[in-house]
């Protein structure tokens, strides 16, 4: 979309956002996030061969660890020759906590490294990827490997222990000099499968925390990105959506597909859709409350008669929402004040027949 917001020019990431090229790979343990499982990248070979007949500008290694690769200088050398000038990689930083591991990435080609970070609180991200002390060794990568020349990333997943301290973590992140931050969505894939309930966070709570993250890399003018999220639930922040097409997946597996937008979409073309792995699980109802007007129900509903009080208007599900109707004058901050009247102070009881604590017979205690 337009960039209309003050600052906002220096939010706009880097104009060529860079494929991702599928290397497969192990991961390090059994983490609780959304990557997939173990694929061998059987076409790597056939993959570079296409990219030494077309260069391209800028590449992302994504699948598994790449730093446990023992053939990861080799394959960045020959990237290299076969003409990716801006080489990069996605990695949980692990292994690149001392800037002698990260100087012989330089040497090899490297250019760039996305390091992904699950939390603000230390031991919130440590839970989610199974790795104990991972966010400090995480972190101090990101200096290590800014100290050797690369340029730093961050990728956040947007997962419930990380929606509460989002805008510290962001603020953290970028005083270390991470160059570009990329907030994304916790999808329905790997591990975060089974777990998906607990790790997804609520896209009607999270508007505040995206908001306030956006004004933290504003105030920094950095670049912040949104991605897998719509656009309705970012409010202010929706100038950051982006869709999965901006940065194509060459070889590996099928992105999740999402759902066409809903009736009178404010995103436009920036938002891909709704969720289809969310609205299975939650439903549309935090979607559709951002619909003017709301749309028709489903068909097997539209004979149901709808709620007085409510006929024709969207739940208020978010929580921006639900605040903005506590303030109406009529209720001065108290959802009890429309009440008719308070309720008496003393209560008069009278009972008719035998009670159930007598005995029937006696009359007395039984």
């Amino acid at each position: 979309p337009a960039v209309t917001s003050p600052g906002a020019a220096a939010l706009t990431p880097p104009r060529l956002a860079p494929q991702r090229l599928w290397i497969g790979g192990p991961r390090r343990g059994a983490d609780r996030l959304d990557h997939d499982v173990h694929t061998p990248a059987e076409a790597v070979e056939a993959l570079i061969s296409r990219l030494g007949e077309r260069p391209v500008a800028a590449v992302t290694l994504v699948g598994g660890e790449p730093t446990l690769r023992a053939d990861l200088p080799s394959l960045l050398r020959r990237l290299t020759s076969a003409g990716v000038g801006n080489l990069g990689m996605f990695t949980d930083g692990l292994a690149l906590v001392s800037g002698e591991a990260a100087g012989s990435l330089v040497e090899a080609g490297l250019k760039r490294v996305r390091v992904e970070l699950g939390a603000f609180q230390p031991e919130a991200h440590d839970w989610l990827v199974n790795q104990p002390g991972a966010q400090r060794r995480a972190l101090k990568a990101i200096r290590a490997c800014r100290a050797a020349g690369l340029n730093v990333e961050v990728e956040i997943p947007l997962t419930r222990p990380a929606v509460d301290h989002l805008p510290e973590l962001v603020g953290l992140v970028l005083d270390l000099g991470a160059s570009w931050v990329r907030v994304r969505r916790v999808t329905k894939a790997g591990a975060a499968a089974a777990d998906f309930v607990a790790l997804s966070p609520r896209l009607g709570l999270t508007q505040p925390a995206l908001e306030r993250a956006w004004d933290e890399a504003a105030r920094r003018r950095r670049p912040l990105t949104l991605h897998g999220l719509p656009a309705c639930a970012a409010g202010r922040a929706a100038e950051g959506v982006r869709v999965d097409a901006d940065e194509p997946l060459i070889g590996g597996p099928a992105p999740l597909v999402n759902l066409p937008g809903c009736a009178r979409c404010p995103g436009g073309s920036a938002c891909a859709g709704a969720p289809q792995d969310y609205v299975e699980r939650f439903g549309w109802a935090e979607l559709r409350s951002e619909e003017r007007p709301h749309s028709p129900p489903p068909p097997q509903a539209q004979d149901a008669a709808a709620p007085p009080p409510r006929a024709g208007r969207a739940p208020a599900t978010r929580l921006l929402v639900a605040a903005r109707l506590a303030q109406r004058p009529s209720l001065h901050g108290d959802p009890l004040a429309d009440t008719p009247a308070a309720p008496p102070r003393r209560l008069r009881v009278s009972f008719r027949g035998p009670s159930p604590l007598l005995c029937p017979d006696c009359g007395d205690h039984g």
